[in-house]
């Protein structure tokens, strides 16, 4: 197999046409490249759930970042080949390109990349705005992306990278952008 993926996908591929209820959340708090985007970690939390239909995916893209920044582009990797993948977008815009290792960026090869609206006042993935969309191929469960993109310089591999951009810079004279990736997330602060 080419790239490594999880026990849990296999056993979805094993149920065949049956749809399970189950969820895989991904937490974007690990600074992969760029500028260090401004807001609370987790920067971003993408959502994945069976869509009720046997292959059907629903996804929900959050962000606590602070403004102005917002998201330009999300990467993501597939078990199977992502050929045939196609998108009904709920909330706004996005692209869609799809194609095993097809998708290269920061030494890295994906499979799908979602794009979204980055011009100013066009629903940009903010603070304010979160994203919604669904995947549709025969066979497709939230565990299909529970799978590593191929580094193409020996680096290691990641399960998903989002593009922030509109990060201050601290010269006041423009703004930076950053790649997050996932990481581990930081326990809440308990008070006494």
């Amino acid at each position: 197999m080419k790239r490594t993926s999880r026990l849990a996908a296999i056993a979805g591929l094993v149920a065949g046409a049956t749809v399970a209820q189950a969820t895989v959340t991904i937490y974007f708090s690990t600074l992969y490249t760029g500028t260090t985007p401004v807001g609370a970690i987790p920067w971003a939390t993408l959502t994945i759930d069976n869509g009720g239909a046997a292959g059907d995916v629903d996804f929900l893209l959050t962000t606590d970042l602070a403004a102005p920044q917002f998201l330009s582009n999300l990467y993501l990797n597939t078990v199977g080949d992502p050929a045939g993948i196609a998108m009904t977008a709920s909330s706004g815009a996005f692209s869609l390109t799809a194609g095993e290792d097809a998708i290269s960026n920061v030494a890295q090869r994906f499979d799908v990349k979602i794009g979204f609206p980055t011009a100013a006042g066009s629903g940009r993935i903010d603070n304010t705005n979160s994203a919604s969309w669904t995947l549709h191929q025969t066979g497709l469960t939230e565990n299909s992306f529970e799978a590593f993109s191929t580094p193409t310089d020996g680096a290691d591999p990641i399960e998903a990278l989002l593009h922030v951009q509109g990060i201050p810079d601290g010269t006041g004279e423009g703004d930076s952008s950053g790649k997050i990736a996932p990481g581990p997330v930081p326990e809440p602060d308990r008070a006494r």
